[in-house]
């Protein structure tokens, strides 16, 4: 296989936008090694289009979709007459908001996670999250100001949706995003490091839980979930900030850790528990798909139900069973590793990057 890719970015500005670069940086001789040679471009210049595959990162448009966004559109079809194919990377926090009007546009629309039903993305979703749209359906929550559904309107766009891979691959560590702002201004390969260190799950663990929660959203909605949870896991609540040495070491002394959702359902939270040996304590997620699939129940990570009953009960048989709980954190410690860590990580990359391509070559 030998394909030239082009993307479209807006580079390592946005903690998303550094997730999707990451390993693309990172992994950039062993991509090369399998015929993949790629080229980033911040601009639209005449050299973009002398590819076989462009890919669109969204957040090249991030600024740009509210005042100009007839003139995207014309962009994204310019380059559909011009180039071969063309990928729109949703590189967007949650399963279910789809940038609908670049479907038309694009051979494939590739996003971190997808609803695991496709035809969910057929029907409005109040707050285009599945998630919001139940808190909203059974507590009657309501923002002051609703963001309009987004819909796929024709069945068969749902063919061009595709699982890219989630915010997870980067550098969670202490001081990994000081290396990214480095690497920004000088871009050395040492800087695209593994994340290290990983904290033992056997080690001891003088706390509880951790449960330090941000409950301040514009969105009422998306913050209903995180506010519920905090009143229920109210003798777990961290009080005020902490700087992110402390803050890491809190979890690292900590059994459990809590991560609710947020504007979506995946959190830097989830990596950085993995990398401190805690238990990760989720709602289910069982509703979606990402890569890697960091979540699964009772193996890599806990799962609470949507509606919080259970939530509690959980905490209670995590703590009354030490030896389960270890087990479980030491799964999904060694499962995240496998896909950040070593030459394992980066043929399971190149694996998942190469059969994209491939199979939009087709």
């Amino acid at each position: 296989m030998s394909i030239r890719v082009h993307i479209l970015t807006e580079g390592c500005v946005t903690t998303n936008g550094r997730g999707f670069l990451f390993p693309l940086l990172r992994y950039r001789a062993e991509l090369r090694e399998r015929g993949i040679r790629w080229r980033m471009f911040t601009a639209i210049v005449p050299e973009v289009y002398a590819c076989d595959v462009l890919i669109v990162e969204s957040k090249f448009y991030r600024l740009d979709w509210e005042r100009r966004s007839p003139a995207i559109l014309e962009e994204l079809a310019s380059f559909q007459q011009r180039i071969r194919r063309v990928l729109f990377f949703d590189t967007g926090d949650n399963s279910g908001w789809i940038v609908t009007d670049v479907l038309p546009f694009v051979h494939r629309y590739c996003k971190n996670q997808l609803l695991r039903d496709r035809t969910r993305y057929l029907t409005p979703m109040y707050g285009n999250r599945l998630y919001t749209d139940d808190y909203h359906r059974r507590d009657g929550i309501e923002d002051a100001q609703p963001v309009p559904a987004t819909v796929i309107t024709n069945a068969a766009w749902l063919e061009k949706l595709r699982l890219s891979w989630n915010s997870g691959l980067a550098d969670y560590s202490r001081w990994g995003h000081r290396r990214m702002d480095l690497y920004q201004r000088l871009p050395l390969r040492w800087l695209l490091r593994s994340p290290t260190p990983f904290h033992p799950p056997e080690a001891p663990r003088p706390h509880a839980v951790a449960c330090r929660i941000n409950t301040h959203y514009r969105s009422a909605v998306v913050a209903h979930q995180r506010v519920l949870i905090d009143r229920l896991l109210s003798q777990y609540r961290g009080a005020g900030r902490l700087q992110r040495k402390q803050y890491l070491q809190e979890m690292a002394a900590s059994r459990v850790v809590v991560s609710p959702f947020g504007w979506g359902e995946i959190a830097y939270r989830d990596y950085e528990t993995f990398l401190c040996g805690a238990v990760l304590l989720k709602p289910d997620m069982s509703h979606m798909e990402t890569w890697p699939d960091l979540y699964q129940n009772g193996l890599t990570m806990v799962a609470h139900r949507w509606d919080l009953t259970d939530l509690e009960a959980c905490i209670a048989t995590l703590l009354a069973e030490p030896e389960r709980a270890v087990e479980v954190a030491r799964q999904g410690q060694a499962y995240y590793r496998r896909h950040v860590e070593g030459a394992a990580a980066a043929t399971l990359f190149c694996d998942h990057f190469g059969a994209l391509l491939q199979e939009a070559m087709l």
